[in-house]
């Protein structure tokens, strides 16, 4: 990944189960999620900007190099929010996720790879995970 990327992970909302913030999880490899979000993004925790919200002191003290932008009204503003609670280097490339989205470097390495100004990634089979949650889950589901 190129060292002089805008990259944000954003992560001020509450779990959808459980009341630990996702990024502070175990993986079933034994790994917490934001440090395998970090090592698939290919940087160290001090490079990545995350806006928290959600017991965002729990997640400093486990993460004290992480620089944290604190998003106040994360439960009114939501993820749109977070994201223009934060400044920008609009000289940089940007590459936001969202700190309860597990993914392989492989793919990081695909979007850096792109000549497209504007580059989207998704899980092409989240239908078929859908359909395993509640329908409260699924309400709670952003949309492209």
């Amino acid at each position: 990944m190129k060292n002089d990327s805008n990259i944000l992970i954003l992560g001020a909302g509450s779990p959808h189960t459980g009341k630990t913030p996702s990024v502070l999880w175990e993986t079933s490899s034994g790994m917490v999620v934001l440090n395998w979000i970090s090592k698939s993004l290919g940087y160290d925790l001090e490079k990545i900007q995350f806006v928290a919200g959600y017991k965002a002191n729990e997640i400093r003290q486990n993460f004290p190099d992480l620089p944290v932008i604190i998003n106040e009204k994360w439960e009114e503003m939501g993820s749109c929010g977070s994201l223009l609670s934060i400044e920008i280097d609009i000289n940089k490339p940007l590459i936001v996720c969202y700190g309860d989205i597990l993914f392989r470097s492989n793919i990081i390495k695909e979007l850096n790879a792109s000549t497209s100004s504007i580059s989207v990634v998704w899980d092409s089979c989240w239908k078929d995970q859908a359909l395993q949650l509640s329908s409260n889950d699924v309400n709670r589901i952003e949309n492209i």
